[in-house]
């Protein structure tokens, strides 16, 4: 089965599509990081492109995922040192114009009815559809 691949943008999902794919919640580190407050919404609107959604043949979303591109130094002292921070410098990377070399996933659901389909890996594959290194 092919699986359809839009920006989660690209119109609006129904409350009952949306509480169907997120039924299993969020990883505490996610929700905890107060700081991501600060950022996430000039990161949703500098990358929505790596902020897609996985539709099957339905018109079902069953999986979302989105990431950002940032600059690393290849070094483990250079690694952010937490979400916000991970998004602090997407921001960075995308105000200043430094080319980026990394790309990071951020968050991924598959919905619990695709789990063990290899649904995880199509959406790691499409989520950085546009990204080049």
């Amino acid at each position: 089965m092919t699986l359809l691949v839009e920006q989660s943008n690209s119109r609006a999902w129904s409350d009952e599509q949306m509480e169907v794919l997120f039924a299993e919640g969020f990883p505490k580190f996610i929700t905890a990081d107060l700081a991501v407050k600060e950022y996430v919404g000039r990161v949703r609107e500098y990358f929505p492109h790596f902020d897609v959604m996985l539709i099957d043949e339905y018109d079902t979303p069953v999986a979302t995922g989105w990431g950002v591109p940032i600059s690393w130094l290849g070094d483990v002292a250079d690694l952010p040192s937490s979400f916000a921070d991970v998004l602090r410098r997407a921001i960075e990377v995308h105000d200043s114009g430094v080319e980026a070399n990394t790309f990071v996933i951020c968050g991924a659901v598959v919905g619990p009815g695709r789990k063990g389909t290899g649904t995880a890996t199509e959406l790691r594959v499409h989520s950085k559809l546009d990204w080049t290194m």
